[in-house]
């Protein structure tokens, strides 16, 4: 068994353009994982310029000259994109205002379902438990409504 994982050792990573390959590979996830939150808008940027790439190229087999095609494909993203801004905008902001308005009632209900927990499973978990989740979750709530806050008037 050992002598058939050495054959297959030798076979595959004799060859130094193998191990560079899996080098680089490893390093790529590493920078994946490490950096993913940064590399977002680079990785979607590259997306959405290989699909425009094949756009232009097909204005291209009409004989239109590259710098036209490029500005045609730019253009109709760009109205694209507004249009679809235009569309979803309205949307977001009725459903954002929904939730606001919807937002006590589910808390008030979570917090009715929460106090029911030491009826159910008073093995578990205790009335002061419950107490403590409850506000703890209050003054999270409060802070994160004060950054969104901050935030919204910045």
């Amino acid at each position: 068994m050992i002598e058939i994982f050495r054959i297959w050792l030798k076979k595959y990573f004799s060859d130094p353009q193998v191990i560079i390959l899996g080098f680089l590979t490893f390093l790529g996830f590493i920078m994946i994982f490490t950096l993913g939150e940064m590399l977002t808008p680079v990785i979607i940027s590259i997306i959405v310029a290989y699909l425009l790439e094949g756009m232009v190229a097909g204005l291209g087999k009409f004989k239109m000259p590259r710098m036209a095609s490029v500005l045609v494909v730019f253009l109709l993203f760009m109205a694209c994109l507004l249009i679809l801004i235009i569309w979803l905008l309205p949307m977001l902001s009725r459903q954002i205002a929904q939730l606001v308005q919807d937002l006590p009632a589910m808390i008030a209900n979570g917090q009715k379902e929460l106090m029911l927990l030491p009826e159910r499973y008073p093995e578990f978990i205790s009335k002061i438990q419950i107490r403590q989740i409850i506000e703890y979750m209050t003054t999270e709530l409060t802070k994160m409504g004060q950054y969104i806050i901050s935030i919204s008037l910045a």
